[in-house]
């Protein structure tokens, strides 16, 4: 056998307000985690764009850097 168990208003009320602040808890988390995204957001894109410049000045470097070393190669006899 099950006992029902009954709230009167006033405990209905508490039960509430209860999760009414956490609720409003939550949200603020929510607020925050979203700012926290949006700022994470922001710096992935500056460093991806980051990448694409160290990216380019390697490419653009590689060729010179293997003549240099081949010519360094040639003079120690390797």
């Amino acid at each position: 056998m099950s006992e029902e168990k009954y709230y009167t208003p006033t405990e209905v009320g508490t039960i509430l307000e209860s999760l009414r602040s956490d609720i409003s808890i939550i949200a603020e988390s929510v607020s925050t985690l979203r700012e926290d995204v949006d700022i994470l957001k922001t710096d992935v894109k500056e460093l991806k764009s980051d990448m694409v410049t160290v990216k380019d000045a390697i490419r653009v470097s590689i060729p010179d850097l293997r003549f240099r070393v081949a010519r360094l190669e040639n003079k120690v006899g390797i």
